[in-house]
């Protein structure tokens, strides 16, 4: 059987540069240990301390960007800047700190599911499928990413000339962005793989005495589904938190800069809209994408409730056995019933559908905001053209 970090492929090969520094190098020496968790972090040091001096100078007013005639779109390209930078920070301290809880989870539910490889042996062709689609995900974001800011480069370029600082800080900028999307969905991937386990038991197929064990099974189960979520929950909410800013950001700009833009640049509208609807696509595809880990979930629970309520016998002639079992179902229902959220996305709040359309009228809601203040702007320039005019 494939194990989680098996099956996501080159999306957890990737975190031994970005969250999983020292992973299966107990088998080294210690200097290839030392050197290797020092090679590891270089990456993430590097895109992160660009992010810190970009943030130092965008406080300051230094750094350059698009346009320089709306205070608005500065603002908006400011905030946007700014938000996944702080993000991208966010995630090398919490996994800095939490590293060894990290890895020590990952190891845990690797035992956990060799422990229980009998009853989860079905699951293999399911992780093999899932496999190649985490394949595709990675190369699609990988290219997707180094074609997200690509427009922000060539207009800072016209601006500052082509150099090989503005290449590196391009590198960087892209590596920021591409980190957070690369560990949501490691971690939604993760989640999701680990709940796969739920689909492929068939209490029907199995024995009473294997029913039995299921009882045994599934508290473990529930109770390693929690610890990845107080892991995990909180750096998946941030994440999201990130995504709606930036597709609130990238759909404004497509707004302002299309008011701005003369007749004369009018052939730049269309590329420009192209590319912000491919961002504001992409930022909402990770946020349905994390939507939608923590409603599968929870549907699956509640299939996996609705499967153990029907092995419930009310049958007169019923053997110690089936005693045994109908005692079971009593119990882990009475239990899980009055937890009806056992296993949920989120620490602070449950992360599902419900919670993504909220996020989406805030998303509408932000862009009216910051339209009414390029509104406002334009009106006082045009206040103060007239001023000039009339002296």
């Amino acid at each position: 059987m494939l194990s989680i970090i098996e099956t996501l492929g080159w999306l957890s090969g990737i975190q031994k540069w970005i969250t999983l520094f020292e992973y299966n190098l107990e088998d080294k020496s210690r200097f290839q240990r030392y050197f290797l968790g020092v090679l590891r972090r270089l990456p993430i040091i590097y895109i992160n301390i660009y992010s810190i001096y970009d943030i130092i100078k965008i406080s300051q007013g230094e750094l350059t960007f698009i346009s320089f005639d709306s205070v608005t779109s500065e603002a908006v390209s400011a905030i946007d800047l700014v938000v996944f930078k702080i993000v991208s920070i966010l995630i090398l301290i919490y996994f800095t700190i939490y590293q060894r809880k990290h890895i020590q989870i990952v190891r845990e539910i690797t035992n956990f599911e060799k422990k229980w490889c009998y009853i989860l042996q079905d699951v293999s062709k399911k992780r093999r499928r899932a496999r190649f689609i985490y394949f595709f995900q990675f190369l699609f974001l990988f290219l997707f990413n180094f074609s997200y800011n690509i427009f922000f480069y060539f207009k800072i370029e016209e601006y500052m000339g082509r150099h090989l600082s503005l290449i590196i800080w391009y590198f960087a900028l892209v590596c920021q962005s591409a980190n957070i999307d690369f560990v949501a969905l490691y971690l939604v991937g993760y989640i999701n793989v680990f709940a796969m386990n739920l689909d492929i038991i068939h209490l029907k197929r199995f024995t009473d005495e294997e029913k039995l064990v299921v009882f045994k099974f599934l508290p473990q189960y529930f109770d390693a589904f929690k610890r990845i979520d107080s892991l995990f929950g909180i750096i998946i909410f941030i994440i999201l938190m990130c995504r709606l800013v930036e597709a609130t950001t990238y759909s404004c700009l497509v707004l302002l800069f299309s008011y701005e833009l003369t007749l004369n640049q009018a052939e730049f509208v269309g590329l420009f809209a192209i590319c912000c609807a491919m961002w504001v696509f992409g930022n909402i595809l990770i946020m349905l994408h994390i939507a939608s880990c923590g409603e599968s979930i929870q549907s699956k629970e509640v299939s996996m409730f609705i499967k153990l309520a029907a092995l419930h016998i009310d049958d007169k002639n019923r053997t110690k056995l089936k005693d045994c079992i109908n005692f079971g179902v009593k119990t882990f229902l009475l239990k899980h019933l009055h937890e009806p959220k056992a296993i949920i996305i989120g620490r602070f709040v449950h992360i599902n559908y419900k919670f993504m359309f909220s996020t989406l009228s805030v998303l509408v809601a932000n862009m009216a905001i910051f339209i009414q203040f390029c509104q406002y702007e334009a009106s006082y320039q045009e206040m103060a053209i007239e001023e000039k005019l009339e002296r």
